[in-house]
């Protein structure tokens, strides 16, 4: 399957509107979890990552690249990363990890369903 103009604009801004909004959701959820580092550049900087490889992945997939168990590789990142960066026990980075993925995904869905009309 070919990647279209439309559906790179959307892969592209997506991405960078959710480089703000996931680390801000992030930091909420730490907050709202009373985790003991709610700095803003923590938050980014997981953020950034988890962004980085859910956009590489998804372009290899819109060139037909099958990346198998692509969906538990950015699973298993943002688990270890939000258990690395926040010194958390397993059952704290599961829950702001978890709160963090819901809203994520909630977001996400919201900002494609906005872009794609207006972009494909």
């Amino acid at each position: 399957m070919a990647l279209s103009l439309g559906s790179l604009l959307v892969t592209v801004i997506s991405s960078a509107v959710l480089l703000f909004l996931g680390a801000w959701l992030l930091q909420q959820s730490v907050k709202l979890l009373k985790g003991s580092d709610t700095s803003w550049k923590t938050a980014w900087g997981v953020n950034l990552i988890v962004v980085v490889i859910g956009f590489v992945l998804g372009l290899l997939g819109s060139f037909g690249v099958a990346i198998p168990l692509a969906g538990f590789l950015g699973l298993i990142v943002g688990i270890w990363l939000v258990k690395t960066r926040y010194n958390y026990d397993w059952k704290n980075c599961m829950i702001t990890w978890l709160v963090w993925a819901v809203v994520s995904i909630v977001a996400s869905l919201l900002l494609g369903m906005i872009l794609s009309p207006l972009l494909l």
